[in-house]
């Protein structure tokens, strides 16, 4: 079995486990688009 390192979020810090909530937005990765919307400049 290959162990893959989870990303963690770039707003609340959580780590990634379930990809299909998983937002990537300039550059950036999300565990979900209210944390998405929230990291908004």
């Amino acid at each position: 079995m290959v162990s893959v390192p989870h990303a963690t979020c770039a707003h609340c810090g959580v780590r990634i486990v379930d990809h299909s909530t998983m937002v990537e937005r300039g550059g950036k990765t999300y565990c979900c688009p209210n944390c998405a919307e929230a990291d908004k400049p």
